[in-house]
């Protein structure tokens, strides 16, 4: 709720300007096409205040992130399944870098064997 928002925007009914709100800014990222247009010019007419602005905002933002912290907490519960990707994952580099390092040797014809 501390988002610097329109400077010259004191009351919740002054004319704001969307176009120097970080708080703006953020919702053309976090917020649908229709929405940030209706968030705009509410704020331009003066009929949205900062702090709803930051709600809203504060809601869209938890909700895109929300399959993240899903994927995360069920990784956390399953730590063996972390383990296993990075073996695999593990494996998979090592043979990605001996078939370059192959290529690199040859190349420099370092190859002795």
């Amino acid at each position: 709720m501390g988002a610097v928002t329109d400077p010259n925007r004191i009351k919740k009914d002054d004319l704001g300007n969307p176009n120097i709100c970080m708080v703006a800014y953020y919702h053309n990222l976090f917020t649908s096409k229709e929405e940030v247009k209706t968030v705009c010019e509410e704020c331009k007419a003066g009929k949205r205040g900062c702090v709803a602005c930051k709600k809203q905002l504060a809601t869209n933002i938890i909700e895109e992130l929300r399959p993240i912290r899903e994927k995360r907490e069920y990784y956390e519960a399953h730590p063996e399944e972390v383990d296993k990707i990075l073996i695999e994952g593990t494996e998979k580099a090592r043979k990605v870098a001996k078939e370059t390092m192959k290529k690199v040797k040859d190349a420099m014809m370092l190859n002795y064997f």
